[in-house]
């Protein structure tokens, strides 16, 4: 067994960041539109990134580790 560990992370517009990094959570399938669009909501101001200038779009970052389990067999 080997445990490789990384970090998924994303950076752009922060509403199209929102959208992704909520499709990594089960939650997202199940709520109802409207709780879903909240939460959305909600995400995209926890990730929001300072504007850098006056002139940025609003941006977003999100990051999350992530484990990958591979399991191989040693043929006898």
């Amino acid at each position: 067994v080997t445990v490789e560990t990384s970090v998924v992370s994303m950076e752009g517009p922060v509403t199209e960041v929102a959208k992704t990094a909520a499709e990594f959570f089960y939650a997202a399938f199940v709520l109802p539109h409207e709780a879903r669009q909240r939460m959305i909501s909600e995400l995209s101001e926890i990730i929001l990134l300072p504007p850098q200038s006056q002139d940025e779009y609003r941006k977003g970052r999100f990051a999350m580790p992530i484990n990958r389990l591979l399991v191989s067999s040693v043929p006898k």
